[in-house]
């Protein structure tokens, strides 16, 4: 369990530090900037932003589904194992000293932690991606006009 909780710690780490290498893409923010000759390193921007935060995003809610899953065996284990040891000279080993034993578990409070990280890195990933799928639409609309370039046929 430690092993495991220590490798998803790593990987969320590493999926965090993926977020640096988005900022690369910010040039597509400066819509203001945009004119018809620039246009193509702007929608190459978002392009790339968009790509690599979609794929930033589905490996966090990968990594986030293994967490809760070991969220949820930690929780067994800390209830059906753990807290029998612990509640062992006690008069009362009853379910519910048993979920108050669970709820200050440190194999569960790390999980729990993490599951929350991953859920942030989550909702930021998912905006993000979204942010430059938006970008590169208005900055479609900037350079071609609404009709993106294609004359009227009606």
């Amino acid at each position: 369990m430690e092993q495991q909780l220590a490798d998803y710690r790593n990987r969320l780490k590493e999926l965090q530090g993926k977020i640096k290498e988005l900022h690369q893409f910010q040039g597509c923010s400066r819509l203001t900037d945009v004119t018809p000759n620039n246009a193509p390193q702007y929608l190459e921007w978002s392009s790339r932003g968009y790509g690599a935060a979609s794929l930033y995003y589905s490996m966090a809610i990968e990594l986030y589904n293994k967490i809760d899953t070991l969220l949820d065996t930690a929780r067994s284990i800390a209830f059906l194992d753990k807290a029998k040891v612990a509640l062992a000279g006690e008069k009362k080993d009853t379910a519910a000293a048993r979920n108050q034993y669970v709820s200050r578990d440190e194999d569960v409070i790390s999980a729990l932690d993490m599951r929350s990280e991953a859920e942030a890195l989550m909702a930021f990933l998912k905006n993000k991606a979204q942010e430059y799928r938006m970008n590169h639409e208005a900055t479609k609309k900037i350079a071609y006009g609404d009709n993106f370039g294609v004359g009227d046929h009606g």
